[in-house]
């Protein structure tokens, strides 16, 4: 079956249907857009898993008309709500991250090229100027300080560094300090909050670049043994040139943005657990949503150290009590496991007997996953009309080195509610989902399936 739905001219080819990784679709690979675009604010915080951007623009054009309401309940960093404003349509984002909401809010906020300019200039000039007069730090940008030197650096500036566990294994003393000026500097200027915002998300920005983290895996937080033999080599951290790169760099996509956008259009951003849109009010023609993965990004490690910056958890326990809130996860405690008579289709039967071969918690940690579509598909289709589409972007997963056909997987879960017409695919090339440094788990092609409600 083929799902119509209002295109804008040439914004999506077809090639010949071929029989692609995903066992039992036939698609279509799915040729799109490499015109230019303005980046918008898409770029100001490095986000793991996100939409590749030509994919998901001609998505929109194609699956929605202008005026029309989008909908992403896997939100994460915004790139559906920015993206969908700039093509005049309304954008609603949910997420149960409070980095992720609090990034796509900030990325969706048209602020004043003039005002943004002005205040701009003014904490550029405060950094500068507290930056210069510390010179002991200016000669630590490749080693750090001892505990007094920090201990009365903190006293004498009144800064307060977050409550993170193990903060000094995380950060050098003398980047804490930094961090924890650029913050004060932050939260003391006289400004509307959508302008401090704007310097928090900047501020959040740096936090992993200017810590001992390793960069590039996404799955979690981790110093790793890379990271520890470029500190033993001498690894540069200047936290001043950084933020004041940063806020330069943000400010061209805060600009981009405001004069690409209409001021009329409507942008909800909201903590809000998609298994529960049963129970929600909300209202859109279409959803467009790359939803999580079982066994990939943990973004409850992954966020740990900018949710702790920027107060968005002031505690451990705090912290804590988001874990349940994340579909996907490994690990999942048994009194947060669905009852055990849920009904498990043949794919998801198939799926939990191949995993348990190798680790019962891992069936369990899926199994958990598995009910928390099935509520999400439940649910979303409570929001639809008759006829309306779902267009999900996935890949497969894949655990214990084996693959597993997601595509399969989500046509069970959604039978029920919805009814499977298109299914592309395209190659991924130099996304930002690198798991880790060897083990070979990049994703490299994905499907969009697009979905009617029944």
């Amino acid at each position: 079956m083929s799902i119509n739905a209002p295109m804008e001219p040439g914004q999506i080819k077809r090639s010949k249907e071929t029989k692609h990784r995903s066992q039992n679709v036939n698609t279509n690979r799915f040729v799109f857009s490499s015109s230019r675009t303005p980046k918008l604010t898409h770029y100001a915080f490095r986000y793991p898993a996100k939409f590749h951007l030509p994919v998901l623009r001609d998505l929109i054009r194609r699956y929605s008309r202008i005026g029309d309401t989008c909908l992403d309940p896997f939100n994460g960093a915004g790139t559906l709500v920015v993206e969908a404003v700039a093509n005049d349509r309304n954008a609603i984002g949910l997420d149960v991250d409070p980095l992720a909401v609090f990034v796509s809010r900030v990325k969706s906020t048209r602020l004043s090229p003039s005002v943004i300019d002005k205040h701009t200039h003014e904490l550029l000039q405060k950094i500068q100027k507290r930056f210069s007069d510390d010179k002991l730090l200016q000669k630590n940008i490749l080693n750090d300080i001892d505990e007094r030197a920090y201990v009365r650096r903190l006293k004498a500036e009144d800064l307060e560094p977050p409550p993170i566990p193990k903060l000094d294994h995380w950060f050098r003393k003398s980047v804490i300090v930094q961090l924890a000026r650029i913050k004060s500097l932050v939260d003391s200027m006289d400004v509307d909050e959508d302008v401090r915002n704007f310097f928090l998300l900047c501020f959040a920005s740096i936090i992993r670049k200017c810590s001992n983290a390793d960069p590039v895996p996404v799955s979690g937080l981790e110093v790793t043994s890379y990271m520890r033999q470029k500190e033993a080599e001498g690894r540069a951290i200047d936290v001043e040139r950084i933020m004041i790169q940063t806020i330069q760099n943000c400010l061209v996509g805060a600009k981009e943005y405001f004069e690409s956008t209409n001021p009329d259009t409507t942008v909800v951003n909201e903590i809000f657990d998609a298994r529960n849109l049963a129970d929600s009010e909300f209202y859109a023609e279409v959803v467009i949503t790359s939803p999580p993965y079982q066994n990939a990004v943990d973004y409850y490690r992954r966020h740990q150290l900018e949710m702790f910056w920027l107060g968005l958890v002031s505690s451990t326990f705090e912290r804590q009590q988001l874990i349940p809130n994340y579909l996907g996860r490994t690990g999942v405690a048994k009194k947060y496991l669905p009852l055990s008579s849920t009904e498990v289709g043949t794919v998801g039967s198939s799926w939990m007997q191949q995993i348990e071969e190798t680790s019962h918690r891992r069936a369990m940690d899926f199994f958990h996953y598995y009910c928390g579509m099935h509520d999400f598909f439940t649910g979303v289709a409570t929001l639809l009309k008759t006829g309306s589409l779902l267009v999900m972007v996935v890949g497969n997963n894949t655990i214990f080195g084996r693959e597993y056909d997601t595509v399969e997987l989500l046509r069970e879960l959604s039978v029920e509610h919805f009814e499977v017409g298109e299914t592309f695919w395209y190659p991924v090339r130099n996304r930002y989902m690198s798991y880790e440094r060897r083990n070979g788990a990049n994703i490299d092609q994905e499907y969009i399936l697009v979905m009617r409600k029944r």
